[in-house]
């Protein structure tokens, strides 16, 4: 077994650690609290940044989404050429025909 003058001095030890503890107010170290107000505001400024760029975007978004229904659809090229082409087709038989 351990002797009893070991345990009592580990105990006496122990006591004036814990005490040593008490007296500064829990080891020194409030866990990051005092700076927690600081890096709170922090995220709020920047969380108010993201939704100002956010509400641009959004702008943005519905312009180019406005100038994209504006296009021309695939199908109405086609037919825009293929009108085109019959218009020249028939101009060039009729100057064809005229000149017979």
């Amino acid at each position: 077994m351990s002797d009893p003058i070991q345990i009592d001095e580990a105990r006496r030890r122990r006591d004036q650690a814990l005490a040593e503890v008490a007296r500064s107010g829990g080891g020194g170290h409030d866990g990051g609290m005092s700076d927690l107000e600081r890096r709170v505001g922090s995220l709020e400024a920047k969380a108010d940044r993201i939704l100002v760029d956010l509400a641009g975007v959004r702008v943005e978004l519905a312009e180019l989404r406005g100038k994209v229904w504006q296009l021309p659809t695939v199908w109405m090229l086609v037919f825009a050429n293929f009108g085109l082409a019959v218009t020249v087709s028939a101009l060039v038989f009729a100057i064809a025909r005229a000149m017979k």
